[in-house]
């Protein structure tokens, strides 16, 4: 989410679906680097602690929760990376603006997720999106490597 707030909101319509209202509960928010840049507003001032993707399994164990083991994405899974990754940088890039540097910052930040994800090839782009879901995106000129777009066949 875009702001600590969101955040908060999500959370909270999250626990009244789950009918756990007036009830305590502990979360976790995971967040990429980017995600942490100078323009984030998510502080620990609420008692809340960063906690390094190194120790993870260790401090959500020590917390009661399950930790479920990472799977490596397998070839099956390709369509399925691409579409969540298509559908990560469609919700990040209606937040960016019209601007084209807001737009590239996202794409580049998309790239990131990809391969984060496993979704991205072996030289690290992020999966192809035909010409069409590009414009539609408001992605047609915008030119960069952190952007895979097939040419038409």
């Amino acid at each position: 989410p875009p702001s600590k707030g969101l955040h908060q909101q999500r959370l909270e319509l999250a626990a009244l679906s789950a009918g756990a209202t007036g009830a305590a509960a502990r979360s976790f928010l995971l967040l990429h680097d980017f995600e942490r840049g100078e323009d984030s507003d998510f502080g620990f001032e609420d008692g809340g602690e960063e906690v390094h993707a190194e120790t993870l399994d260790e401090e959500v164990t020590a917390a009661g929760c399950a930790v479920p083991p990472l799977a490596t994405p397998q070839k099956d899974d390709a369509k399925a990376l691409a579409r969540v990754y298509l559908s990560w940088l469609e919700h990040y890039l209606k937040q960016a603006g019209d601007s084209e540097a807001a737009k590239l910052k996202v794409v580049q930040q998309a790239q990131a997720f990809a391969v984060s994800i496993g979704a991205a090839d072996a030289d690290g782009r992020p999966p192809a999106m035909n010409a069409k879901n590009a414009a539609r995106l408001g992605l047609a000129d915008i030119s960069s490597s952190a952007l895979n777009v097939a040419a038409d066949a």
